[in-house]
């Protein structure tokens, strides 16, 4: 081998060896992400390790996003539907987008929303996985939210204190049905969860679901309220909750045996 090809060979092993190096290194350092998804792009700032799970269908108008901790740094795309797998604790969407017109829970999605505001264009939550155990923080939706719906059985909804007050938008809620003895689906309401939304009916009558009042004033002002159910597993609901439905014409009671103060005061 002459001295040129040596120093040429020389090179290029040196060469492989630095950028074997630099990929080692880049595993374990943050990095940014741009994934081109239809002609638009995504920009998602994490480590190599929490990303397991990013694909669309062919159309581009829909993501499946999975992040082993936390969904965050979401820029602004032409994308329109988010699905959130099992694997998620927290959900937070820091970068305003206005595309974004639905979210969906998978099965065995366990997590708490803290901030859906930023994404502008929000219409519909849905909880479409079963056994989905789901936080709504306070006041974690934008104002454009139209629709809240439960369409899996067996699931295990919380909503916070004021998590959806003064969505007045807000005029679908419907909470699904269970149809399972043994894991029946179990939706907890903080005081003032859908003050002054804007449905104009309500339905709480699946025998298999649990709806619990843990706080007052759960729909207080509820304006365009005509129509409520109550079904046979509700014996009793949290003060004021109906507090200020001036509108409220019709109250089906199957087996509520008590009110507290001012359930349905207007």
């Amino acid at each position: 081998m002459t001295r040129k090809k040596l120093l040429l060979f020389t090179a290029m092993v040196c060469f492989v060896v630095v950028l074997f190096a630099l990929t080692a290194f880049a595993a374990n350092e943050p990095v940014s992400y741009k994934v081109n998804i239809a002609g638009t792009v995504i920009e998602r700032f994490t480590t190599v390790e929490s990303v397991y799970n990013l694909s669309t269908t062919s159309e581009g108008d829909r993501v499946i996003v999975g992040i082993k901790s936390t969904v965050e740094g979401f820029s602004s795309s032409q994308i329109t539907e988010i699905h959130i797998p099992y694997g998620i604790a927290d959900i937070s969407f820091t970068v305003v987008n206005s595309s974004v017109q639905t979210i969906i829970f998978d099965d065995y999605c366990s997590a708490k929303v803290s901030n859906l505001k930023n994404l502008k264009g929000l219409k519909r939550i849905e909880i479409a996985g079963q056994e989905a155990q789901i936080t709504f923080s306070t006041d974690c939706a934008p104002a454009t939210l139209t629709e809240f719906v439960v369409t899996a059985p067996r699931t295990n909804v919380v909503f916070s204190s004021g998590a959806f007050k003064d969505k007045t938008n807000l005029t679908t809620l419907d909470f699904g049905k269970s149809a399972d003895t043994t894991k029946p689906s179990t939706f907890t309401f903080n005081a003032n969860c859908f003050q002054n939304i804007g449905i104009e009916s309500l339905v709480l009558n699946d025998q298999f679901t649990t709806y619990k009042f843990s706080g007052a004033s759960a729909f207080l002002n509820c304006l365009n309220l005509k129509t409520l159910y109550f079904g046979k597993n509700i014996s009793s609901v949290g003060s004021q909750t109906f507090d200020g439905c001036t509108a409220l014409e019709f109250v089906y009671m199957e087996s509520i045996t008590s009110f507290t103060n001012y359930t349905f005061r207007v």
